[in-house]
């Protein structure tokens, strides 16, 4: 499916001529049966300019930055707060400590991604195409990606 789509020439973030590197679009879908639960994993390399790479980029690694930083400031007053407690075993505390600073860093993660790395485009659950942020780029994608008419004997 997404190996047939064609891209217009250009930057799908900010519409530049001539795009020089990909960005990659991820996307996962559950599905959760009586039995099971899928996971459908989507990846999809997207044409964008040597800018726009590295302007996403540099968000996300603020993004892990920021998020990093709340973790581990969330870890050592939690650590302190359970070895004032009298655990039996000193790496309890420890551990709980952890999956506190692991919380907090995923949390700020994904509150803090939307606004220092936001995603420029779009794959739908259940398959589809792909929407576009940028209205000039979504209407070029659309026109080479139109659906061909099939003939019905």
């Amino acid at each position: 499916m997404a190996g047939s789509f064609q891209f217009p020439n250009l930057c799908a973030r900010c519409g530049h001529a001539e795009p020089t590197t990909v960005w990659t679009l991820q996307s996962v879908h559950s599905a959760h049966g009586s039995a099971a639960t899928v996971h459908t994993f989507q990846y999809l390399d997207l044409p964008v300019c040597a800018s726009c790479r590295k302007s996403m980029s540099v968000g996300l690694w603020v993004t892990l930055a920021l998020s990093a930083m709340a973790g581990v400031a969330a870890f050592f007053p939690s650590r302190e707060l359970l070895a004032a407690q009298g655990l039996p075993a000193p790496w309890i505390g420890v551990a709980i400590a952890a999956f506190v600073g692991l919380v907090v860093f995923t949390g700020c993660f994904f509150i803090l991604k939307p606004f220092t790395a936001r995603e420029f485009a779009k794959l739908p659950p259940g398959g589809g195409t792909v929407v576009f942020d940028n209205p000039e780029y979504q209407r070029q994608f659309d026109a080479l990606n139109a659906p061909v008419p099939r003939y019905r004997a």
